[in-house]
């Protein structure tokens, strides 16, 4: 029979979970923090990225072009998640929940990946999703990456980081576009508009500037032309 463990042997492991989960909870410096665009307003993200209200433009912050209503949460990414498991247990592994009859892991109906991460003994369950649009491999190795990153918050690791939510904007504002924006947004509606119909861009400028008489090119026609154009293309 093995025996129980002593009140001093538990204050022991007591205390050296303690000071692992202390050592996982410390501050990652600022190269390891990335910025995460989380969009803000409800109307763009009903309209799979842009509303009515706000233009699409390239953001300084985080790289990405999208809606200007967004913010940005900071995260750490998974290689340097990794790095800190390594730093303060090197002898800690990952497994999946479950596997198939061959040993692979299962994946769920959303395609997502339950795991199970040990960290100084002390086991935590994660999940993790593929966010992009990319399949195959890369599609399981982001699983893998975003699994252990959600169970290392489990653990305290880079905790801090997601206790700040952005704002919502629960009902689009009123929009407050210049005549260069409004054009933008009306090339990109008839251009969506064509591609609908199964005009290829080529013909839905052609077709424009036939409209106008050819007084007017697509790229540099004024907003007040285009939303004429785009009101006639609805109306036929």
């Amino acid at each position: 029979m093995t025996a129980e463990p002593t009140l001093q042997q538990l204050d022991e492991a007591g205390r050296a979970l303690r000071e692992t989960l202390d050592r996982l909870a410390e501050p990652f410096g600022a190269d390891a923090i990335g910025k995460k665009p989380i969009v803000v307003c409800q109307a763009c993200e009903n309209a799979d990225g842009i509303c009515a209200a706000h233009v699409e433009r390239p953001c300084r912050t985080c790289g990405n072009t999208l809606t200007e209503a967004h913010d940005h949460l900071d995260f750490v990414g998974h290689a340097h998640v990794r790095q800190r498991f390594n730093e303060v247990d090197p002898n800690w592994n990952w497994r999946p929940l479950a596997r198939t009859g061959s040993g692979l892991p299962v994946f769920d109906d959303y395609r997502g990946l339950w795991i199970e991460l040990t960290i100084g003994g002390k086991t935590m369950l994660g999940y993790g999703t593929a966010t992009s649009r990319r399949g195959g491999g890369d599609a399981v190795k982001e699983c893998i990456g975003n699994a252990l990153r959600n169970a290392g918050l489990s653990f305290g690791v880079a905790l801090t980081l997601w206790m700040r939510e952005p704002p919502r904007i629960a009902e689009p504002v009123k929009p407050h576009l210049t005549d260069e924006q409004l054009a933008t947004r009306l090339r990109k509606e008839i251009t969506s508009h064509g591609r609908g119909k199964g005009t290829p861009f080529g013909q839905t400028v052609g077709a424009f500037k036939r409209w106008t008489n050819g007084e007017h090119e697509f790229r540099e026609a004024p907003a007040g032309v285009l939303a004429r154009y785009l009101d006639h293309l609805k109306a036929s």
